[in-house]
């Protein structure tokens, strides 16, 4: 039948897989010889290693290039740090411009002291041989720097000044300069050297003679004014220089605002000064070099041309160096007024000037003559003019 399952019979149970198979005496003996053979280790050849081939020498010139590779890595980390904590600085003499500033002019401290005139009479003021008798050797700088912290030569990069109704003035240094320190500094350095004056500390200000004031914001701006007031308003950082739309490239810059324009308006005695009351603002810069020019951007008020302004403005021009002849010229203004151009062009009018480098020359010499003058005798022997 194709169902019936065939059973081996009683006296022989079926193999199993879990069982090992049962070898005989022979077997087993000959398995344990052959077990032998292959445990024993193979016998190894010893071969002497080749010598490998040396090395060529390496060229020169990939020598000198990895040099180079090197020392451009180092002058370029080197460079990063220079910039980085040296030269880079952010500018913030304008955050402290008073609010109501209606006149201001910037100046990069660097070009402003390579300029030849300022080189030449007004830096070696700062770098004189201090007068105290215990600083022998050290010049009036080395004397600032101790008591300061403040390095005159590298760390003040920026000069700002403002000017309230042409009345009031505050000059705003900054730069990478030490907080907290200036105002005590230089009260000490007032005393030592001996400065002409009641120059005192009263709360956060500096005060000397006819009341002008020296204080130090909270970010290190340096701050000079001709009062207190003007001061006490240019301590706060804010973003009010903003409306001045103050240019910030180049060497040196200046914006002046309606309000000013208005004034000069109501204080000059020319007859077409009324036309400066049409001026909305205007900006431009002051080139500083062998050939120094001012140039000057004039935005119009509304419903006022910029064609119509320009010529306007000439016939003022015109009465103002009339006018200029009966005057002394200080610093070359006479011959910058002469030689003054006026165009107009995409609504706005251009004005621009040569200005005498020898005359500035010698306003520069005449105006570090009275700072001398000033700091060994006092303000009662400076000359009037």
């Amino acid at each position: 039948m194709a169902d019936t399952i065939l059973l081996p019979p009683d006296d022989e149970p079926p193999p199993t897989l879990d069982e090992p198979p049962v070898l005989t005496e022979d077997e087993a003996a000959a398995l344990d010889d052959a077990s032998d053979d292959e445990l024993e280790p193979p016998r190894r050849t010893v071969v002497d290693p080749i010598p490998a081939a040396p090395r060529p020498p390496m060229p020169r010139g990939r020598k000198i290039a990895i040099a180079l590779s090197i020392l451009a890595a180092i002058l370029l980390v080197a460079g990063a740090y220079v910039y980085l904590f040296v030269v880079r600085y952010e500018p913030l003499a304008r955050r402290h411009i008073p609010g109501n500033a209606n006149l201001v002019a910037r100046f990069e401290l660097a070009d402003l002291a390579l300029f030849g005139p300022v080189r030449e009479h007004l830096v070696p003021l700062f770098f004189d041989a201090a007068p105290s008798e215990g600083l022998k050797g050290k010049t009036r700088a080395d004397h600032v720097r101790a008591a300061t912290g403040v390095n005159l030569a590298t760390d003040l990069r920026e000069l700002v000044v403002a000017s309230v109704e042409g009345s009031t003035f505050v000059a705003i240094i900054s730069g990478k300069i030490a907080r907290g320190r200036f105002v005590k500094g230089l009260a000490a350095v007032a005393k030592e050297e001996a400065w002409p004056g009641a120059w005192r500390v009263s709360g956060d200000l500096l005060i000397g003679p006819d009341g002008v004031a020296i204080g130090q914001a909270d970010d290190g701006s340096i701050l000079l004014g001709t009062n207190e007031a003007i001061v006490i308003a240019a301590l706060p950082a804010s973003d009010d220089f903003t409306r001045l739309a103050l240019p910030e490239r180049g060497g040196s810059s200046f914006a002046v605002t309606h309000e000013a324009w208005s004034g000069a308006a109501g204080a000059a005695v020319v007859a077409h000064a009324s036309v400066l009351r049409k001026i909305e603002r205007a900006s431009g810069t002051f080139n500083l070099g062998k050939s120094p020019e001012i140039s000057m951007s004039i935005e119009p008020s509304e419903a006022n041309p910029a064609a119509a302004l320009a010529g306007e403005i000439e016939q003022l021009l015109a009465e103002m160096r009339i006018v200029a002849l009966l005057l002394p010229d200080r610093v070359g203004e006479k011959g910058a007024l002469q030689a003054a151009k006026v165009t107009s062009r995409d609504g706005r009018v251009l004005v621009s000037a040569p200005w005498s480098y020898e005359a500035l020359d010698g306003g520069c010499a005449r105006l570090a003559g009275l700072i001398r003058v000033g700091l060994s005798a006092g303000p009662e022997a400076l000359p009037r003019h």
